[in-house]
């Protein structure tokens, strides 16, 4: 036998009263919920862009050939630009392509500065272009820094190189050995020397200058040959000029570094 127990109806009413009740709330409590993180992204938004996270000051550190100015207009960074948007990345790589500099590192700092530190390149000879005039002057990888129309005496000049004339330009390959024998030239050694000459056939020949073989010498020729063992070559160079009389000098062969020849004309 089945009983059948009815639900009084007061109790039924009461029951789905509580449960369209407590319904309300957490649709309520979703709404609010929605409503804060709206608040909170927009104010994230909003403090990205706040005066307090913009550029103050894009300092430069590190120069004395490139002008401060130029590597801030180069870098496309300026005081009011929002902090955490900046692209330090891009520039630096504009900042690289400078004549002068050679690199850079960067550093922001959330009280608003900007920084690049820059280490630049340094002179190692001036080189006379083929069929232009003035100078090149060029770092160790063959890098023109500047141009200028006079010699700079403590610089040993290439001669008949091959290359750009312009600031932030290249030598051509063909004149990278005589780079690397320039900067291979330790003082007081590069000081004796007058330039470097490249034969069409590629070698090398060095020059002393006429304070060091004196106004009435025939020669003063390094022949230096190919780029190989240079180190070695330079050696015999430092240590043949500091222990031979150089009034009568005509040829100091050095193409075999390890014997040395030596041609006079007294």
């Amino acid at each position: 036998m089945t009983t059948t127990i009815s639900m009084d109806p007061r109790i039924r009413a009461r029951r789905e009263q509580v449960e369209a009740e407590a319904s309300r709330i957490r649709v309520h409590r979703l709404v609010w919920v929605a409503l804060g993180l709206v608040v909170l992204v927009g104010a994230g938004a909003l403090s990205l862009r706040s005066p307090l996270l913009d550029v103050n000051e894009v300092q430069v550190l590190g120069v004395s050939q490139t002008n401060p100015e130029t590597i801030r207009a180069v870098s496309g960074i300026s005081a009011g630009d929002t902090l955490l948007e900046v692209d330090m990345a891009t520039a630096a790589a504009a900042i690289a392509e400078l004549p002068w500099v050679d690199e850079v590192s960067t550093e922001r700092s959330i009280r608003g500065a900007v920084s690049f530190t820059v280490t630049e390149r340094e002179p190692v000879a001036q080189a006379q272009i083929n069929g232009q005039a003035g100078y090149a002057i060029v770092d160790a990888d063959g890098r023109v820094l500047t141009t200028q129309s006079e010699p700079r005496p403590e610089l040993v000049t290439i001669s008949a190189a091959r290359g750009s004339m312009s600031p932030g330009g290249w030598l051509a390959s063909g004149s990278l050995e005589a780079v690397a024998v320039a900067d291979a030239l330790r003082l007081p050694l590069g000081e004796k020397i007058d330039s470097i000459v490249i034969n069409k056939s590629g070698t090398l020949n060095l020059y002393l200058n006429r304070e060091v073989v004196g106004e009435a010498a025939a020669g003063g020729v390094i022949l230096i040959g190919s780029i190989d063992d240079v180190d070695a070559k330079v050696l015999a160079i430092e240590t043949i000029l500091a222990q031979v009389d150089l009034a009568c000098l005509a040829v100091l062969d050095v193409q075999v570094p390890t014997v040395p020849v030596i041609t006079r004309t007294c």
